[in-house]
């Protein structure tokens, strides 16, 4: 990607951002997979959800693959990268919005268990479930290339710093376990 902040705008480029976006695309059936054991702790929704997620994600990546699957977006002092075409842009949007409902809806679960039980595991399973949306958020608010200028910046900060987020829960989970 430095070389096309020095004009070079080839193939190459265009084939690593069909890689960056078919990594973008295989996140999903590792998060589909997560919600299903979360919300229905059944196999079978959980096969189905990440079964869902795993087509998605080939016929998104089908269209990557051909003629025009991404494009050059307006390079800036910020960004340079390129977009997928509309139809992958779409599914991936709408595998989004599908993930963000379940994680607001795992999220809030376990929150009102929590104030009835009082147990922490279901406060922590909440922030888990917290830190997946912001980051579900961030990621595909940074895909969808509407944000180009300064504030990108600070978007991928914040996406960058959602993992320790993650990490002080986990910590915090595993302290709370400790006797001394």
């Amino acid at each position: 990607y430095c070389l096309t902040s020095l004009g070079y705008r080839g193939e190459l480029i265009l084939n690593l951002g069909r890689i960056f976006q078919t990594c973008a695309l295989l996140t999903g059936p590792a998060m589909f997979y997560f919600l299903g054991q979360r919300i229905f702790q059944q196999q079978f929704w959980t096969y189905i959800l990440t079964t869902g997620s795993v087509i998605v994600g080939l016929v998104s990546f089908w269209f990557l693959m051909q003629p025009n699957g991404v494009s050059f977006a307006e390079a800036t002092f910020y960004t340079s990268d390129v977009v997928p075409n509309l139809i992958s842009q779409r599914l991936l949007t709408a595998e989004i919005a599908v993930g963000v409902i379940l994680l607001i809806h795992n999220i809030l679960r376990g929150l009102i268990l929590w104030h009835k039980t009082h147990e922490r595991r279901d406060l922590y399973r909440s922030l888990y479930s917290a830190s997946l949306l912001i980051y579900v958020v961030l990621a595909g608010i940074d895909n969808a290339k509407v944000i180009n200028d300064w504030p990108l910046l600070l978007l991928r900060i914040f996406y960058a710093a959602i993992f320790l987020f993650a990490y002080m829960i986990m910590v915090a989970e595993e302290e709370g376990k400790q006797s001394y």
